[in-house]
């Protein structure tokens, strides 16, 4: 289902309109990271602080599209948070970077990280070419159709079945990847429904809602999963308010503040809590049920003083800065271990293409924690114990091709991850379906120490099942959410055109 066009001029921006407006994006951009690239002169670390800046301003001009949903340009910037944490944390004690490693390969490393984000980008920039930009406000537009209830509804049900679905899921063999790759559209029908609190500008007492019961299930969980849903809200309001004012960029500091506290309070518990729901096994497993395991966290949050959220800040510093494990890999090889020769890369692809419902008798491979250690020299407990540590695909990129070949690889799964965006935003449905699809599947791309095998075989999962709810299942469903009496003639400003596929 599309919005008619009131004829090709409408559809497409003229060029010289279109290079003003990438001009003024672009100084809007680049000014305030000018601005605070200058103080970064009078670091411990000045090239590697003006670097971390300069690249920042270069992603983000690569994979913005104004009016559209920023979700790769979130993926590529968390990533550089995770690399450029360290940095920062040295400016902030005012000492070289390299007295925050255990060896001199780890400030190569920053600088190979860098540069494969730049790689990343690229391939993204190349995936999204010449996608045209929709009519200005077409998302903004269908929105108006859909009752803030029913998405409220749609999305409840959907967090339901994906509550109670994460057990099934574990237990169902060859159908686990599929079955949990469905769990995540919970986040479509939250996309569409705070999307369009944001556009009509009340509902907000569903959406704290929402996002209140992310936050109690996240935090009852054994994973950290409550920052889900401020994730995909920034991306949705960032969708919403795309001009780049002082009360946005305001606006979605705050969620980062947020974000950031609730992080420190969460490494602040996250041990012991992890110890009592796992009825003190070294496991990642939960023992205690919903309501019991809601008890101990609030128990544990009111226990909590100023020196347990300061070790929860440091905590959080140092898991943010995930380049740690990388230039220990720099380091070993190839002065110690050989390079992989595409082995890494080339297992990956094999357990995707060879799933264990048809190949029940494919090997298991080793588990992250185990790969890291071979990797790094460094001990580290196995999944059994309750941890699972990953290098992260630029590490195991360099592993397989060195430093250049890491390059082209990284471009390379840019250009897979713009190639789906790509996908969606092209789709004859809403254009709004469309946005939803694509966060629904790429929120998840924003991972820097994601193991290959999961960042292939998890993502392509997720595209599969996304899609075939979009054309199988959407269409059905497209007819109970929006209001029927909604719709007008087809050819009508605003009008919605018979579901195409």
């Amino acid at each position: 289902m599309s919005l008619p066009s009131a004829g090709k001029r409408s559809t497409r921006v003229p060029l010289a309109a279109k290079g003003r407006r990438r001009v003024r994006t672009a100084i809007r951009w680049l000014l305030p990271v000018a601005a605070v690239a200058v103080f970064g002169l009078w670091t411990a670390n000045p090239f590697l602080t003006l670097a971390c800046f300069g690249v920042l301003a270069a992603l983000i001009l690569l994979t913005w599209r104004p009016g559209e949903p920023p979700v790769l340009a979130f993926a590529v910037s968390y990533q550089w948070l995770q690399v450029s944490t360290k940095v920062f944390h040295a400016d902030v004690l005012g000492v070289p970077v390299a007295t925050m490693f255990p060896n001199a390969a780890d400030e190569e490393a920053l600088w190979l990280s860098l540069a494969g984000l730049l790689a990343l980008s690229v391939g993204m920039r190349v995936g999204m070419a010449r996608l045209r930009a929709g009519p200005p406000g077409q998302a903004r537009a269908e929105i108006l159709h859909f009752p803030i209830a029913r998405l409220f509804q749609a999305y409840f049900g959907l967090s339901i079945l994906a509550l109670a679905g994460q057990g099934f899921a574990f237990a169902a063999g060859g159908f686990a990847q599929s079955l949990l790759a469905g769990l995540t559209l919970k986040w479509f029908a939250f996309f569409l429904f705070s999307y369009a609190v944001l556009v009509k500008k009340r509902g907000y007492r569903w959406l704290a809602l929402a996002i209140g019961l992310e936050l109690v299930v996240g935090f009852t969980g054994y994973f950290s999963g409550f920052k889900d849903v401020f994730f995909v809200l920034a991306i949705v309001y960032l969708t919403a308010e795309a001009r780049f004012t002082a009360r946005n960029l305001a606006r979605v500091a705050s969620l980062v503040v947020l974000l950031v506290v609730l992080g420190v309070v969460w490494m602040a518990v996250k041990m012991p809590y992890r110890k009592v729901i796992s009825g003190g096994e070294s496991a990642q497993v939960v023992r205690l049920d919903f309501g019991e395991r809601s008890k101990v966290m609030l128990h544990m949050l009111l226990d909590l003083d100023l020196g347990r959220l300061a070790d929860g800040m440091e905590g959080l510093a140092e898991r943010m800065a995930y380049v740690d494990y990388f230039g220990q890999v720099v380091f070993m090889v190839p002065r110690v271990i050989p390079f992989a020769d595409g082995e890494l890369w080339a297992d990956a692809v094999r357990h995707v293409l060879t799933p264990r419902l048809l190949f029940p008798d494919k090997p298991i491979l080793l588990s992250d924690s185990e790969l890291t250690m071979r990797y790094t020299a460094s001990w580290l407990g196995a999944e059994e114990e309750g941890t699972s540590v990953s290098m992260g695909y630029f590490a195991e990129s360099y592993i397989d091709f060195g430093r250049g070949g890491m390059m082209v690889v990284i471009g390379a799964v840019g250009l897979a991850w713009g190639l789906m965006y790509r996908y969606f935003l092209l789709r004859k449905v809403p254009r709004v379906y469309a946005f939803a699809a694509a966060v629904t599947v790429l929120i998840n791309t924003n991972q820097f120490e994601m193991h290959n095998v999961k960042l292939v075989g998890g993502l392509l999962m997720s595209f599969l099942v996304t899609d075939a709810f979009m054309r199988w299942i959407l269409p059905f469903a497209d007819s109970w959410v929006r209001r029927p009496s909604a719709a007008r003639p087809v050819g009508s400003p605003g009008s919605v055109s018979p579901w195409t596929r």
